[in-house]
């Protein structure tokens, strides 16, 4: 299988030239797809209602990934990050509601060896808050899809001994976690992709692969048979 994996969108349109791609068969969507400080609401909202119409149509070769951006904006979660848009976050609630109740939207994807997560899981708050136990590298994609879906406030920001407003702590889920504070406790034995963290372009490293781009370069990721390869339009 060939999989193409797509960055922080935040409102951008880039995603409709990556997916001419046709020798894709899956395509991960990494989360963030609201919140720009450039794209006007309306624009960000008609991106996202076409990338749910994308997945309707596509099922099976589309995954969709939360990223913070979209969670603090889920009816149970009351924690709104930089960039909320509080004059539009009930259009967008209703919307990122929708998805989540119908499946579109989920917390990780796995493949071979590749977990694809919009920041990154660390053992620290993996066995803290999922499992507690020894790490099923095997269970880890349907234990957080599962907490996704029935208990969605163990993501919630969750800072530890540094204290960081950014979310530079081991402690922090794998929708806030900083890469410095994953490469010091990453589950082990996966090679983790992730966004969340801007980057001037795609940055592939032996067990973690940083795609949170599109902000300074139009590069996606494709990864077949066990290799990562990054392309530009």
């Amino acid at each position: 299988m060939k999989i193409g994996v797509i960055g922080d969108i935040h409102g951008r349109s880039i995603w409709k030239e990556f997916i001419k791609d046709e020798t894709i068969d899956k395509w991960v969507f990494i989360g963030d797809y609201f919140d720009s400080f450039d794209i006007s609401f309306s624009e960000q909202f008609l991106n996202f209602k076409e990338l749910i119409k994308f997945k309707v149509d596509n099922n099976d070769k589309v995954v969709l990934l939360v990223g913070n951006h979209d969670y603090h904006y889920m009816k149970t979660i009351d924690e709104p990050c930089s960039g909320y848009q509080y004059n539009t976050a009930y259009y967008i609630q209703a919307l990122v509601t929708d998805a989540v109740d119908a499946g579109h939207l989920k917390l990780c994807y796995k493949h071979e060896n590749f977990l694809f997560t919009h920041a990154g899981v660390t053992k620290t708050w993996y066995q803290s808050f999922i499992d507690g136990n020894e790490i099923n590298i095997d269970m880890i994609e349907t234990n957080l899809n599962d907490y996704f879906h029935y208990k969605p406030k163990v993501f919630i920001f969750n800072a530890g001994k540094n204290n960081s407003g950014y979310g530079d702590d081991i402690t922090q889920g794998p929708l806030w976690v900083r890469p410095a504070s994953l490469k010091e406790d990453m589950i082990n034995g996966i090679t983790h992709v992730v966004g969340h963290t801007g980057v001037d372009g795609i940055t592939i490293y032996d067990n973690l692969i940083l795609i949170d781009c599109l902000g300074y370069k139009n590069e996606y990721l494709v990864i077949e048979n066990g290799k990562a390869e990054i392309k530009t339009i």
